[in-house]
């Protein structure tokens, strides 16, 4: 299960970076959070853990690389807390 921890918060953390690209307007930046973001599901542990690792390409990934971040403030807002607890006092987190 720490793998499953591991690899939450890096998800977590290149949402973070998403979220900064778009209130930045920085379509670079946007699109490798993007990229990694997208990694998530073939991740091992998102193999083993994920009922349907498919699902989060059509829910998140996909709404993200056309530049709606609804989904992934939503995810981030929901799932995110431990990550945005540990963030430095003065982060954008």
């Amino acid at each position: 299960m720490q793998d499953d921890f591991i690899a939450g918060y890096w998800l977590c953390s290149w949402m973070d970076v998403y979220l900064e690209a778009v209130d930045e307007q920085d379509p670079q930046k946007r699109n490798q959070a993007v990229t990694n973001i997208a990694k998530y599901p073939s991740l091992p542990v998102s193999q083993k853990y994920l009922s349907n690792p498919e699902d989060f390409d059509t829910m998140i990934t996909t709404p993200a690389r056309n530049g709606d971040p609804a989904m992934v403030s939503e995810y981030y807002d929901s799932s995110c807390t431990i990550y945005r607890d540990n963030q430095p006092a003065g982060s954008t987190s």
